[in-house]
């Protein structure tokens, strides 16, 4: 465990770091997203995205990442995105629109980390992210050297296996813009960085969260894969994304709906067993048309396809479903907060 999170168990390069949060501890999330909720603030059955912007931004500082995480919209897809710069801190919503557009402050200065990335230097102009109700916020200090706005220009996408995307993703950095608090996160369901300081960041409440590294600590990556997503090559895709050779990248399976608890129908054991006869041990008959389904088992099938070896893969030992006091959990509880799986490579 480190402080408010489940440590990643691979036996990941020291450089790299990677680590689950907990729903207890932190945060200010209210019941049923109670406390430290990550996600969910988008429908209207969602948490208040204040409280999900300000948990977001206690992230930061109270486990020192060195950079605001590059946050996805996941769509249980099967596309890859590579991030070659560190995301900029997002825009605050405003409590008396109700989450809705704000003008977000003008940019200055560079995200920077400091005394061995344990602070984030967020330079805004006129203002600083508040971490907690108190009224805290991150080193806000501006450096004095101004950002070029820069558009997005990614390279023509790549076929990726079962139809996976795999894409270039460079940050604009603009000088103004209206945006409402996660309206500027980009659609893919997996993440890939070589740059250190680049944090990754997915958002699961039962699907399997995944980190991937490379054996030499030069390239991280990860993936968001429910059932939909592993089903159609979400895992592979991700591995193709990487410029790393399968065979020298190791993995490791968050927290995720267990063997135990996850109860499935038809439509989910034919999306495996049909392509992969096989993929049958990995399911347990309970009742007429349904079965238990280990999550964790079907990936490393794939990843071993993929080309990893057996003793690569870790992790996959976690129940969200049946630990309400560690995990969010939407099969189990439906309306539900989200703990999130991080991952970067360390500046020093």
């Amino acid at each position: 465990m480190v402080s408010g999170g489940l440590a990643a168990t691979a036996p990941f390069p020291p450089k790299v770091r990677a680590f689950t949060t907990l729903r207890h501890g932190a945060g200010v999330s209210a019941a049923p997203f109670d406390s430290f909720n990550l996600g969910n603030f988008r429908g209207a059955d969602g948490d208040d995205p204040v409280a999900v912007a300000r948990n977001r931004a206690e992230l930061v500082a109270r486990f020192g990442l060195p950079s605001a995480p590059h946050w996805l919209r996941q769509v249980h897809g099967t596309r890859v995105l590579r991030f070659d710069a560190p995301a900029l801190p997002p825009p605050q919503p405003s409590p008396a629109s109700g989450g809705g557009s704000l003008d977000a402050a003008r940019w200055e200065g560079s995200l920077a980390a400091a005394s061995g990335e344990r602070s984030l230097a967020a330079a805004y102009r006129g203002g600083s992210l508040v971490v907690a109700s108190g009224g805290g916020s991150l080193d806000a200090a501006p450096t004095g050297e101004g950002l070029d706005p820069a558009a997005a220009f990614p390279p023509p996408p790549l076929a990726g296996e079962d139809g996976g995307r795999i894409e270039a993703a460079r940050i604009t950095q603009p000088h103004h813009r209206q945006v409402a608090f996660g309206d500027d996160e980009p659609e893919a369901d997996a993440a890939v960085t070589g740059v250190a300081g680049v944090v990754l960041a997915i958002l699961t409440a039962d699907c399997l969260p995944v980190v991937f590294a490379a054996k030499d600590g030069s390239e991280i990556a990860a993936a968001h894969a429910g059932w939909p997503g592993l089903s159609q090559g979400m895992l592979e895709a991700t591995l193709a994304a990487m410029r790393t050779p399968p065979a020298d990248v190791l993995t490791w399976i968050g927290p995720c709906a267990g063997p135990a608890s996850y109860e499935v129908g038809r439509n989910v054991f034919d999306a495996f067993v049909s392509h992969d006869a096989a993929a049958v041990s990995a399911f347990v008959a309970t009742r007429e048309g349904h079965w238990l389904a280990d999550l964790p088992a079907l990936a490393r099938r794939r990843l071993i396809a993929a080309g990893m070896s057996m003793a690569d893969i870790h992790g996959g030992t976690w129940c969200t479903m049946s630990e309400p006091d560690r995990f969010f959990s939407h099969r189990r509880d439906g309306r539900s907060g989200r703990i999130a799986t991080l991952a970067w490579i360390g500046l020093d």
